[in-house]
């Protein structure tokens, strides 16, 4: 359809993440409200990172999108869970056609179904069947993508930026603490130093156990890229950023309902609108100065 295979890849990419808006609304609604579920939607309109990042023909472009509607399917009613294991099992394969990495996002599904038979109180029979499912459809996938020659080759890649158990064993602590400042300075350039700030006023969220799926969908892969990591760039866990959405939207939420000054919410609406604004437009310098 297109002369230049860039534009496609573009576009693919784009098309996809479209939904994404949809399907943070309806998370967001679901986990607290709509206010906060419209707060939620704005704050991923106006983050560079979501904004470059689709925009590119990148494969973490698409394994987000991927990780969004696993996550909704998950915080959906579980009362039809055959559905929904299958669902998620057929976004597994696609994802582990798509990059590597989303073995982490394999890795978190079956965490999250741990999780969710406790709370939904699923017998073992039912739980057991729902793993079998998540395990065999998504291995059945790749089956074809494993028998090819090059296969070799793609499942070596990763081992070019993360340690090897040798390596790991050196205890490389100035790798990890130089992983660990990147980790937070990019997510606070990427998504908006003072949008990641309301992080402070979500700490009520933090003590609800139905919010724990959350919060393991982010640290999970942040802290794995931050230990195995040799060269630290944040798109490697993109994909989990989605779950921090809802908390972000809920501390900005309760920062407006608690200011009495408008002029206050005012100001902090309009830089942050101009912060993003200027780097959406700016995108080789805005990454030239964050990884």
């Amino acid at each position: 359809l297109f002369k230049h295979p860039l534009i496609g890849g573009r576009l693919i990419v784009l098309v996809l993440n479209i939904a994404t808006f949809f399907l943070t609304y309806s998370l967001t609604k679901r986990l607290i409200y709509e206010k906060t579920a419209v707060y939620a939607v704005v704050i991923l309109t106006l983050s560079p990172l979501f904004i470059l990042t689709q925009s590119l023909a990148l494969m973490d472009g698409l394994i987000f999108p991927i990780s969004a509607v696993i996550l909704w399917l998950f915080m959906s009613d579980w009362k039809r869970h055959i559905f929904n294991a299958a669902a998620i099992a057929l976004f597994l394969g696609v994802a582990l056609w798509i990059k590597t990495t989303a073995v982490l996002l394999f890795l978190l599904t079956l965490l999250g179904v741990c999780i969710k038979s406790k709370q939904e109180k699923l017998t073992l029979s039912w739980t057991f069947m729902i793993y079998v499912a998540l395990i065999v459809l998504p291995l059945m996938m790749v089956t074809p993508l494993v028998m090819q020659k090059h296969v070799a080759k793609i499942i070596a890649e990763p081992g070019s930026f993360t340690f090897s158990m040798t390596e790991l064993a050196r205890f490389p602590a100035h790798i990890w603490m130089r992983n660990i400042f990147l980790t937070m300075y990019s997510l606070a350039m990427y998504f908006n130093p003072m949008i990641i700030a309301s992080i402070l006023l979500t700490g009520v969220l933090f003590r609800k156990k139905s919010y724990i799926l959350l919060v393991l969908w982010f640290s999970v892969p942040c802290v794995f890229t931050m230990v195995i990591g040799k060269n630290f760039l944040i798109r490697y866990f993109v994909f989990a950023t989605i779950a921090l959405i809802p908390y972000l939207a809920y501390g900005v939420s309760r920062f407006v309902e608690k200011t009495k000054h408008s002029w206050i919410i005012l100001a902090f609406w309009s830089l942050s609108v101009g912060y993003s604004l200027f780097f959406i437009v700016k995108p080789v310098l805005f990454f030239s100065l964050f990884p």
